[in-house]
């Protein structure tokens, strides 16, 4: 059975809220410029959904221990900086957490921004946090991930 979440344990100004039996959001900032990212409570543990523009990290930590879970994955839905800004700090805290983004965005979060030919020819707008290879391992690792799914 899972305990409940206690947002006052929580480390930071991040504001913790049980959106129903397996999913917590987290907001980071959630006064000045609300950041969030989600906590999906899985049969084999946790994953993360995106990351905010700043690493999660220790508010991820927090949850995970009062919950007693595992974090197993971070699911990232788009390249946007605000919603993978802070996975290298979630790889850095858990070790071989895998990691996944679509097969089109991990192209664009190693860096290459090249519009595909059936793709609206013109400027690809947003702002893009770029892989050095800590944010996800490799665009192929990643893409790997999405498709074996």
């Amino acid at each position: 059975m899972l305990r409940s979440i206690r947002a006052d344990h929580l480390p930071g100004p991040v504001k913790t809220t049980r959106l129903g039996t397996n999913l917590i959001q987290l907001t980071k900032w959630p006064v000045a410029f609300p950041m969030n990212c989600y906590l999906v409570l899985e049969e084999d543990g946790l994953t993360l959904v995106d990351s905010t523009m700043s690493s999660p990290a220790d508010d991820v930590a927090a949850v995970v221990k009062q919950l007693g879970k595992e974090l197993r994955r971070v699911a990232l839905t788009h390249a946007h900086g605000d919603h993978v800004g802070g996975v290298a700090g979630v790889r850095q805290r858990f070790p071989g957490v895998e990691v996944s983004i679509s097969e089109r965005d991990a192209p664009i979060l190693a860096g290459d921004k090249t519009l595909l030919s059936t793709e609206p020819q013109g400027e690809v707008k947003g702002f893009f946090a770029k892989s050095t290879g800590s944010l996800i391992g490799s665009s192929s690792q990643a893409i790997a991930s999405v498709r074996s799914r």
